[in-house]
């Protein structure tokens, strides 16, 4: 899933900043060169939020930083899709959820967190409100641990929310060469490992 895969890598990379600092000449005093520019949507510093160009020319200083491209990228693809899927009353990250418990129906809630990288409270937060939605159960696991279950009502929206995946994947496939789709996964899977 294209879009998750940007998410993730700059969750992934985000969290690569706040434990190592700012990269080089990137500093909370750097000031905008262009006007339009949006908030990054994770603090990296205690202080000020960095600051991300939204229109990012050959001339920016920071046009070929993979992180800032890939935050960029990250916002614009979750701000599409949460919209094609407001109308089924999920979000992205719902969806991701839903499509991971369906399946790895043995994942435990601890291990589902890691896969789908997200922190315990935004986890336990989704999970509340899927639950709520009556899409998905919690149910005892081995041991202490938890895992969730899709509810029928939960089966019947992974299987139209599959139909508007589908969609949204040839979608974005068709804006980039098979090559270049691959490319993309390939480097996207590597720079997203911790």
């Amino acid at each position: 899933m294209l879009f998750e895969r940007i998410s993730t890598w700059h969750t992934h990379l985000l969290n690569a900043w706040t434990k190592s600092g700012l990269p080089d000449g990137l500093t909370q005093q750097s000031r905008p060169l262009a006007i339009d520019f949006m908030k990054c949507p994770a603090m990296l510093t205690n202080v000020h939020p960095i600051r991300i160009f939204r229109y990012m020319d050959d001339i920016h200083p920071y046009s070929n930083c993979l992180v800032l491209n890939t935050v960029r990228a990250a916002r614009i693809l979750l701000r599409q899709h949460d919209q094609k899927l407001k109308a089924y009353g999920v979000t992205v990250q719902q969806f991701a959820l839903l499509s991971t418990i369906r399946l790895r129906p043995s994942e435990t809630v601890a291990s589902l967190a890691e896969r789908v990288a997200l922190d315990r409270t935004s986890l336990t937060r989704n999970l509340d409100l899927l639950e709520k939605k009556g899409l998905i159960q919690r149910v005892a696991g081995a041991g202490n641990a938890r895992r969730c279950v899709l509810t029928p009502a939960g089966e019947r929206l992974q299987d139209d929310l599959n139909e508007e995946w589908h969609t949204a994947q040839n979608h974005l496939l068709s804006r980039v060469t098979a090559e270049e789709a691959e490319t993309y996964l390939r480097v996207a899977k590597a720079l997203s490992m911790e």
